[in-house]
C-alpha cells in the first residue's frame, strides 16, 4: 500500500513541488475518472431517489425524501411542509373557506357554508353579502354582546360603533367567525372544533399534503389551507432506502427472469468459449489449403450489419421451432467473429514444438486441444469470456425478436414491462438496472486480473 501511495504521489518537480507535467497529468486523470464512472455514479445514486425526485428539475445529486407522517382518516402517509402565511393562502375549515387577502392588514373574506359572503377591510370596514334563497339569520356581535342583524347586503364602518370594536363575531346561528384586531381570527363550523388561527405574517404552520393545493393539519384533520405551490417548503432528507428495489422485484417475475438470464448467458458464454477455440485451433496451428482465405471470411463478417440477418436468422429459429424458447436466444450468438481472432491471434504465441512433441508421445488431436491448447490459452479465454458474458447478459435487440411469452423473459427484456404506452416509472428502472449490473461487475471483478495478460500478448511471437 505504502508503494502504491509514493507511487501516486510522486512528481517530477523538485523538492515535491507540483510541475506542470503533474498537473496536466492529474487533469487528464481526475477528467477520465468523471467521464468513466460519473454516469455510473449518477445511476447508483438516482436509483434511490423517489419518482418525484427524478422528475425535480434542477435535479440533485443525492436521493432526498419528504418527512411523511400518517393522519387518522385518510389513507397512505403524507408529506409533510413548512408554510409561511401569504395573502395567496386560504383556510378551510369544515365547509368555510377563508382568503387571506391582506394578512398584515387584516383583510380577510370568509364563504359561509350557505354561500353568503363576509369581507373585513383592514379591521375597519365589514361588508356583507348574504344568499338570497339560503334564508340565514346573521348577526354581527360586538365585544360587549351587542348584536347586529344583517339581512341584507350591507356595508358597515365598525369605527362607528358605539361599543368597542376590537373583537367582532359574525355568526349565522350555527358557523360563526371571530376576529380580535391584531391577534387572532376564530372560525367555527359544526362538526369541527373551532380553530384559532393567530394573526402573525411571521407564522410558519407545518402542514400534510392533501390534495393537489390543499394542505391538511395534521393534528386537526378537518382544518386545511390552500398554498401555492412556490409558497411551500417541503421538509426533506438524505435517505438511501431501498424501496425501489423491493418493489421493482415485486413488481415483476424478477427470480425467473434473473435466472432466464444467468442460464442463457452462462450456457452461451461456454459455447462461445469452446466453438471459437475449436475455430481458432484450426486456423492458428493447422496447414490446410484456403486457411488464411477462410480466416478473413470470417472477420469480414464483422462488417455486416446485425440488422441485415436479424429478418433471415429469425425465420431460420422460426423453421426449427425455436421461438420462444431459451435456445433459440443462445444458439445463434455463440460463434462470434471477434472471439476467433482474439484466440487465434493468441494460439499463434504457442510453440509449435510443444504439439509437435505431444504427437510424438502419442497424443491424439483432442487431448493436445485439451490439455495444451486450452490450458495455454487461458488469458484469452478470460478476456473472450468477460466480453461473452456482457454481450449475453446486456442482449436485448434479439430476445425482444424471438421471445414473446412472458416466462421466458430474460431481465433486459422484463425491464421493459415497467415502461409502458402510457406510463413510465424511472425510479424502478434505475433499481432494476443497478441490479442488472451486479453480475457483470462480479465477473469483472473476478476476471480483471487476465484481461491485460490476454489483450497485451496476443499476437505475440
Amino acid at each position: 500500500m505504502q508503494r502504491a501511495i509514493t507511487f501516486l504521489t510522486r512528481t517530477r518537480g523538485r523538492n515535491g513541488t507540483l510541475d506542470i507535467t503533474d498537473m496536466l497529468t492529474y487533469a487528464y486523470l481526475f477528467i477520465g475518472t468523471m467521464l468513466m464512472f460519473g454516469p455510473v455514479f449518477w445511476l447508483v445514486i438516482s436509483s434511490f431517489k423517489t419518482q418525484e425526485e427524478l422528475q425535480r428539475f434542477p435535479p440533485r445529486l443525492l436521493p432526498y425524501q419528504a418527512e411523511t407522517v400518517e393522519i387518522e382518516g385518510l389513507r397512505g402517509e403524507r408529506a409533510l411542509f413548512d408554510v409561511t402565511l401569504t395573502d395567496a393562502t386560504n383556510l378551510v375549515v369544515g365547509d368555510m373557506r377563508v382568503r387571506l387577502r391582506d394578512l398584515t392588514a387584516q383583510t380577510f373574506e370568509f364563504d359561509f357554508p350557505d354561500g353568503s359572503t363576509v369581507s373585513i377591510t383592514g379591521g375597519q370596514t365589514l361588508t356583507f353579502e348574504p344568499d338570497e334563497d339560503a334564508g340565514t339569520d346573521y348577526r354581527l356581535v360586538l365585544a360587549d354582546g351587542t348584536e347586529l342583524p344583517l339581512n341584507a347586503e350591507s356595508e358597515i364602518d365598525l369605527t362607528t360603533l358605539e361599543a368597542p370594536s376590537d373583537e367582532v363575531r359574525m355568526t349565522n346561528g350555527t358557523s360563526s367567525v371571530t376576529w380580535q384586531q391584531g391577534e387572532s381570527l376564530t372560525v367555527a363550523v359544526p362538526d369541527v372544533e373551532p380553530y384559532t388561527l393567530a394573526l402573525d405574517p411571521t407564522l410558519t404552520l407545518r402542514l400534510a399534503q392533501g390534495v393537489g393545493l390543499n394542505l391538511i393539519n395534521p393534528e386537526r384533520p378537518g382544518v386545511s389551507f390552500d398554498v401555492p405551490l412556490n409558497r411551500r417548503d417541503a421538509i426533506e432528507q438524505v435517505q438511501f432506502t431501498l424501496d425501489n428495489y423491493v418493489e421493482g422485484v415485486e413488481s415483476f417475475d424478477f427470480i425467473r427472469y434473473f435466472a432466464n438470464s444467468v442460464f442463457v448467458t452462462t450456457t452461451a458464454t461456454i459455447l462461445t468459449l469452446i466453438v471459437n477455440s475449436m475455430a481458432a485451433f484450426a486456423l492458428s496451428k493447422y496447414e490446410f489449403p484456403g486457411r488464411n482465405a477462410i480466416f478473413v471470411l470470417i472477420i469480414s463478417t464483422l462488417m455486416v450489419p446485425l440488422s441485415v440477418i436479424l429478418v433471415p436468422v429469425y425465420l431460420l429459429i422460426v423453421s426449427l421451432g425455436w421461438n420462444n424458447q431459451l435456445i433459440g436466444v443462445i444458439i445463434p450468438t455463440i460463434a462470434t467473429p471477434t472471439g476467433v481472432f482474439l484466440l487465434r491471434q493468441y494460439m499463434l504465441t504457442i510453440p509449435d514444438e510443444l504439439i509437435e512433441s505431444a504427437r510424438i508421445d502419442g497424443a491424439s488431436e483432442w487431448r493436445i486441444y485439451l490439455q495444451i491448447i486450452l490450458p495455454l490459452a487461458g488469458p484469452a479465454l478470460a478476456v473472450l469470456a468477460i466480453f461473452s458474458v456482457m454481450w449475453r447478459w446486456n442482449d436485448f435487440l434479439w430476445p425482444k425478436i424471438v421471445l414473446t411469452r412472458s416466462e421466458v423473459f430474460t431481465l433486459q427484456v422484463g425491464l421493459e414491462s415497467f415502461q409502458g404506452d402510457l406510463t413510465i416509472q424511472p425510479h424502478l428502472i434505475l433499481a432494476m438496472t443497478v441490479l442488472t449490473l451486479l453480475p457483470i461487475t462480479l465477473v469483472f471483478g473476478i476476471l480483471q486480473r487476465y484481461i491485460t495478460t490476454g489483450i497485451a500478448t496476443t499476437g505475440m511471437k
